[in-house]
């Protein structure tokens, strides 16, 4: 998956409006999950565009219609807190989070201020439930976490 994603941003117009970079990783994405349960992706594609935070979400192909009413009534957002002072904080800050299907991510709050979520956000739509990954630009340091429905696992790496 790392993989997948590193390729898809060196080759990505970041530029382009929400919708069309959605639609663009989809269909980069769609043999990733080809062999997947119930034959069907779902991902958030979160960022910035025109200095606004946007949260995108596409199918692969379209949801199996049990689901389709459970993507339009969608979990409220995570609030997700990280004070930025240790690694220690970083991970207790994330204990709590967990990734119901269809869940977004709102841009993250350090020292009360506003981060950019600077990657794309995957959930794996099956039977099981989902995955997200993600990284945090923080001034000092950039944090990579996957979340899944019962663990948070949290890494840090240097700026």
């Amino acid at each position: 998956m790392d993989n997948a994603l590193d390729d898809f941003k060196k080759t990505a117009d970041f530029n382009l409006p929400p919708a069309q970079l959605a639609d663009r990783l989809r269909d980069y994405l769609s043999d990733y999950w080809k062999d997947s349960p119930n034959k069907t992706f779902c991902f958030h594609l979160c960022g910035y565009y025109q200095g606004q935070p946007f949260f995108t979400r596409r199918f692969n192909p379209l949801p199996p219609s049990r689901l389709i009413e459970e993507a339009h009534h969608m979990v409220e957002p995570y609030t997700v807190c990280i004070d930025g002072a240790d690694n220690e904080s970083i991970a207790q800050a994330l204990v709590g989070i967990r990734a119901p299907r269809f869940a977004k991510i709102p841009p993250v709050q350090t020292l009360n201020h506003l981060v950019d979520i600077v990657s794309i956000v995957i959930d794996n739509v099956d039977c099981c439930g989902g995955d997200i990954q993600t990284q945090i630009i923080l001034p000092d340091r950039v944090v990579d976490f996957k979340a899944t429905r019962n663990s948070v696992l949290a890494r840090t790496l240097q700026a």
